[in-house]
């Protein structure tokens, strides 16, 4: 069993650390919001040090960061170009589909062959046009 002399020491040593807690509160906030700006700084450091790395590497990969820059500009307008002609592959696609659909035979003359040409489903139709298409 605990005396009365030990029971109110730990209540003495208690209170001391309870009001030195009180009085260290700020100071430890500070702390941790100084720990908080340290583990920042050096995370962006090695972010730093591996964005320096990767201008090493393309540095003696012989190639320069303006070209690598430009040629990323000029695929972007290739890709959008690339969109543009898709869409407008759309376009005439739904043309072809239209004409296809009112159309049940068709004579054509082919310029390169010097001959008529007579297509007579919808099919031929469609993939003579699509055919057409793709050639231009």
């Amino acid at each position: 069993m605990l005396s009365k002399e030990k029971i109110e020491k730990a209540k003495e040593i208690m209170n001391h650390w309870v009001v030195y807690e009180k009085e260290n509160k700020d100071k430890i906030n500070k702390a941790d919001k100084l720990i908080k700006i340290q583990e920042t700084l050096l995370q962006y450091i090695e972010e730093l040090e591996e964005t320096e790395g990767m201008k090493e590497a393309i540095e003696l990969a012989g190639l320069d960061i303006k070209s690598l820059l430009k040629f990323k500009y000029e695929s972007k307008i290739l890709k959008n170009k690339i969109k543009e002609l898709e869409q407008e592959n759309k376009k005439q696609s739904k043309i072809i589909d239209e004409m296809v659909k009112q159309l049940t035979t068709l004579a054509l003359w082919d310029n390169q062959n010097e001959r008529v040409v007579i297509l007579n489903t919808k099919q031929d139709i469609k993939q003579y046009f699509e055919k057409k298409v793709e050639e231009n």
